[in-house]
């Protein structure tokens, strides 16, 4: 089924990122756009299944997939910044701004963007968002576990390259899209945000721990206080 709503993942989201102290109206009303846009897409396209419809659902799916990179790339930053707990090396930090840099003939710096295949660039995206937490999710025995063999991982591989032919066609033909090439752009972001929602909700699962456990704590320091 076509996810086209955040019931309780946008709630788990909103948590999550008050809880890290980033502007979590911004990204949460973000993700919502970017969701509401595919599922418009995906009307459109029941309502008129031709070649047209189906070229533009297939640019939503990735426009949103994309979108959703940079939502969990941007938290990565935003965490790294304001947590000393949270480390990542220069090369990781280089890959979540998609940045890189070159020296020019005069010796100054230049920075130019990179590109990054988007299947690899949205798994190193989670496992990135996961080192913010990965203790705590072993502490707590939180479930986070997202299958490759579900059959998601494979689909997002050949929506990516169904993509690519369509954004740079050569000929005609590169611009047809087979009922089952729509099918298995629908199943690629299904599989993508079935994993965005759960290693969200997990996220904010463990603020919501955590939130109780310094209350717990705050508890036995006011009694420690008064007790003579």
């Amino acid at each position: 089924m076509f996810p086209h709503s955040i019931p309780t993942g946008e709630r788990s989201m909103k948590l999550l990122i008050d809880h890290e102290g980033v502007n979590g109206q911004d990204f949460s009303q973000f993700l919502a756009a970017l969701t509401s846009d595919v599922k418009r897409a995906a009307d459109d396209l029941k309502r008129s299944d031709d070649q047209f419809h189906r070229r533009s659902y297939i640019r939503s799916v990735f426009s949103a997939i994309e979108g959703i990179i940079f939502l969990f790339k941007q938290l990565c930053l935003e965490g790294a910044a304001r947590a000393t707990y949270v480390e990542f090396t220069s090369g990781e930090i280089a890959l979540l701004k998609e940045e890189i840099y070159s020296l020019q003939k005069n010796g100054t710096l230049s920075k130019q963007p990179r590109y990054m295949p988007i299947a690899e660039n949205f798994r190193f995206s989670l496992a990135m968002y996961v080192r913010h937490f990965e203790d705590g999710i072993r502490r707590y025995k939180i479930p986070l576990d997202y299958s490759l063999t579900d059959g998601g991982w494979d689909a997002l591989n050949q929506a990516v390259t169904i993509r690519n032919r369509i954004t740079h066609p050569k000929r005609t033909k590169d611009l047809v899209v087979s009922q089952s090439e729509v099918s298995a752009v629908r199943k690629s972001f299904e599989w993508v945000y079935r994993s965005t929602m759960l290693h969200m909700c997990a996220g904010a699962e463990l603020a919501i721990y955590l939130e109780r456990e310094t209350n717990e704590l705050k508890k036995t320091l006011d009694h420690l206080r008064k007790t003579p």
